[in-house]
Order: structure tokens, then C-alpha cells, then sequence
């Protein structure tokens, strides 16, 4: 599935295709919650390339994206058990 010219296009084509899943960007990032609720309310799995920092990847998953891509994992769940995002 193409992303489309817009947020909007990209996530109006995925619910349209009846999409299992989507993955979701930086474009995305200013509206994830919005984004994401529309997502769920389709059950369409989201995914979001990436986060790589803390602070992105809890605003990701308190917006609850599915799953987080990150490209330095080991260094991401180190900080996040210390700062008890994960047990």
C-alpha cells in the first residue's frame, strides 16, 4: 500500500483495504494519538518506524502503537526498565 500524499490519504486507504496493520512514520508523529485511535477503531495493528530515544518511545506507547521499530534496542530497553516504562 502506497503512504499517499497525506496522514489522512494513507490512513483512510488502509481502512479502506481493510489493512491487518500499518506501519506509521515521523509524519505521523504530531498526531499519533489521533492516528492511532482511528487505527484501533478499525483493528488495524500499528507499527511506527522508529524511536530512538526515551521520551518518543513512551509518547508511542502511552498513544498505543503496537510496536515500536528502534534501531539501537539493547541501549532503548536498558533505559527504559531504569526508568520502569518496562518491567
Amino acid at each position: 500500500m502506497e503512504r499517499g500524499n497525506s496522514t489522512e490519504e494513507y490512513i483512510e486507504n488502509a481502512v479502506a483495504v481493510n489493512a491487518d496493520f500499518i506501519q506509521l512514520k515521523d509524519r505521523e508523529y504530531p498526531i499519533i494519538n489521533e492516528v492511532v485511535d482511528k487505527l484501533k477503531n478499525h483493528d488495524i495493528i500499528a507499527n511506527y518506524y522508529h524511536a530512538e530515544d526515551l521520551n518518543k518511545l513512551k509518547t508511542l506507547f502511552d498513544a498505543d502503537v503496537d510496536f515500536v521499530l528502534v534501531n539501537n534496542a539493547e541501549q532503548l530497553i536498558k533505559e527504559a526498565k531504569e526508568s520502569k516504562l518496562l518491567q
